[in-house]
């Protein structure tokens, strides 16, 4: 049987074409030679080393940002796996890893088409308040999304104006046909391992893929480590770290509709998934109807709730409990178990 790490390895190369993972070699041998002034290029040994300690890594529930913690504690994985077998010191990874090139340099944005750009404000209201060095102070959710619907309303409407939408949906649909063939791909090579990749805890959330280029549905969330960039809904495994599915949000151009069951609907139907697997979402997913779906698959749900959810038809009589506290309560005809931690305004869990 396959370790984890040859499967996660394996995974990789079966992924992506030849051509796809040779492109990203040549990349990031150039970056390389162009940052550390290197005359040596980067062999695909010294490559297929970087990645194996990268996965080694991730299968060790440590992200890339702890790599020299990784190297410096004196454990098993790391003498035997990296030491014996692979062969590379930090220095030479880390000069890989500095370089890393998944996709092709950013382009120069043109500050005069009316779109986005680097330094365009998203709004002339706004500008104090969402400024990129505003790191202190975490923005609320519904003033961020309130943010961002205005901005995508404009961007469509000068799209209109300007007589470029239809240029502008088939980009969208050009990138969806990626994403779809990328999901596939995923799909097929995920459930042949599902021990290892669609593990017993999942958590689907809200990614910003940083973007400077120009495009109508950009998004901005200071809450987030890319400030601005390009909105996907992803379904992640807990133990890999690894992405199974996601969901591009393109404002009016999304594939589908945007609401938050058919979201995780898309996310989570293609996968075999473990028994006893166990779904993890914040508030924005958390309804009434997307905790019975995921129940109705034999799964586990939690989650935060806004009381305002829980119930159209009556308003539920919230009482502070203390710790480890258990109210029932029966929401539209079920029986449901609300969990408190000292907070009135937010739900814990939800049964």
């Amino acid at each position: 049987m396959a370790t984890a790490n040859e499967c996660i390895y394996k995974t990789f190369t079966e992924i992506f074409t030849p051509m796809f993972y040779e492109n990203i070699k040549i990349m990031t041998e150039a970056r390389k030679i162009k940052k550390f002034k290197s005359r040596s290029k980067l062999n695909i040994i010294e490559f297929d080393k970087y990645l194996i300690i990268l996965f080694t890594m991730m299968m060790s529930g440590r992200g890339r940002g702890s790599a020299e913690s990784f190297w410096s504690e004196n454990s098993k994985i790391r003498n035997q796996f990296i030491a014996d077998e692979v062969g590379m010191s930090f220095n030479e990874w880390q000069e890989i890893h500095s370089s890393i090139c998944y996709g092709h340099v950013e382009a120069k944005i043109d500050v005069d088409d009316g779109l986005y750009n680097e330094e365009q404000e998203l709004s002339s209201d706004a500008s104090d308040d969402l400024s990129e060095d505003n790191d202190q102070d975490l923005l609320p959710e519904e003033l961020i999304e309130e943010i961002n619907q205005q901005y995508v309303e404009q961007q469509e409407l000068f799209l209109k104006k300007s007589g470029k939408e239809t240029q502008v949906r088939d980009t969208v649909k050009r990138v969806q046909s990626f994403m779809d063939m990328l999901q596939t791909k995923f799909h097929e090579i995920f459930n042949k391992y599902p021990d290892y990749f669609v593990g017993k805890n999942l958590v689907i959330d809200e990614q910003l893929i940083k973007f400077a280029g120009r495009i109508f549905f950009l998004q901005y969330n200071p809450n987030k480590p890319a400030k601005r960039g390009i909105l996907v809904r992803t379904c992640v495994d807990t133990f890999t770290n690894f992405v199974l599915s996601m969901d591009l949000y393109a404002a009016s151009q999304t594939k589908g509709t945007t609401d938050t069951l058919s979201v995780i609907q898309r996310l989570i139907s293609n996968f075999n998934k473990q028994s006893n697997c166990t779904l993890f979402c914040d508030n924005y997913y958390s309804t009434i109807k997307v905790v019975e779906y995921i129940k109705s698959l034999g799964y586990n749900y939690v989650g935060t709730f806004q009381p305002g959810r829980l119930s159209k038809k009556q308003k539920l009589e919230l009482v502070e409990l203390g710790l480890n506290e258990v109210k029932e309560y029966k929401v539209d005809g079920k029986r449901t178990y609300l969990f408190y931690n000292g907070n009135v305004n937010k739900i814990k869990h939800c049964q």
